[in-house]
């Protein structure tokens, strides 16, 4: 397992940290959210995780997208 915080994220996918910190939050909707870990007040990613994968697939849009 490979935990990312918001930063390593946002280097990996070339997206605003602050986009994903927005999409974890809880006013987001549950079924929105990127999928997240949260350790107290810390939010982290699990870059080996299915979901991770799946959900940015989800929100992608272009040729690529399979």
């Amino acid at each position: 397992m490979e935990y990312l915080d918001a930063t390593d994220l946002s280097n990996r996918t070339k997206l605003p940290k602050t986009w994903i910190q927005t999409q974890t939050r809880s006013r987001t909707a549950t079924n929105k959210q990127i999928p997240h870990l949260k350790f107290g007040k810390y939010v982290r990613f699990d870059w080996d995780a299915p979901e991770l994968h799946a959900w940015l697939k989800s929100h992608a849009k272009g040729a690529w997208q399979k």
